[in-house]
């Protein structure tokens, strides 16, 4: 749960727009503005999940959604765990078969049939459960989380504007993942705002945040 990418760059971006449209005098084109000093800081959004440390609403919504989706995630597991069996099941008919030449093979072949026709279905019915769940999985998280996550987008204009940032970067999209090479090059580590706007996210509650709903 920890690594939880919440927000878009284009919503981060969108600190720096608030705080320059309200610098800016009413009727001044935007060219001819001065430039404003301001203050480029980052943040690492997937700390917001951490159990300790994070934002409190996010990790209850998570937890929450967790273990509604839980029942699903055991039934998958329920059946990996019986496909194993059956697969373990072949395996030593199949060594039976090859270790005693005399054993009744028209029996056992058959045997490895049956189980692997038992296999196939449960294979079937796998993927067809493991799809359900995962389309499930996301409804629910957009309605669980969707709030929260849009909480948190305003939450941060609100604090980049109160702080005088002009621009905050969210390390965790810009990182990228393993197969996507980072674009960054050096951060100062005074510059880093997430346990700042933890506290202020957690102390103010996420005026915007949605009460959780259910199915």
């Amino acid at each position: 749960m920890k690594r939880v990418s919440l927000l878009a760059l284009g919503l981060i971006f969108a600190a720096a727009c608030a705080v320059s449209a309200s610098a800016q005098p009413a009727g001044v084109p935007a060219q001819t503005a001065a430039p404003i000093p301001g203050k480029v800081v980052w943040l690492d959004s997937s700390a917001f999940g951490d159990d300790k440390e994070g934002i409190q609403k996010y990790i209850q919504a998570q937890k929450s959604l967790e273990g509604e989706v839980k029942p699903k995630s055991d039934e998958l597991k329920t059946i990996q765990t019986q496909l194993q069996t059956l697969q373990t099941e072949i395996e030593n008919l199949q060594k039976q078969a090859t270790a005693n030449p005399a054993a009744n093979t028209a029996a056992i072949a058959k045997q490895i049939q049956d189980k692997t026709d038992q296999g196939q279905t449960l294979q079937r019915s796998f993927e067809f459960k493991q799809k359900e769940a995962q389309a499930y999985y996301q409804k629910r998280a957009g309605e669980v989380l969707g709030p929260i996550q849009q909480a948190i987008a305003t939450s941060l204009r609100d604090y980049a504007k109160n702080k005088g940032f002009t621009v905050v970067l969210d390390i965790a999209v810009m990182a990228g993942d393993q197969q996507t090479p980072s674009s960054i090059l050096y951060l100062d580590p005074s510059a880093d705002v997430t346990r700042d706007f933890i506290t202020y996210f957690n102390r103010t509650g996420g005026a915007a945040t949605a009460a959780t709903t259910k199915p």
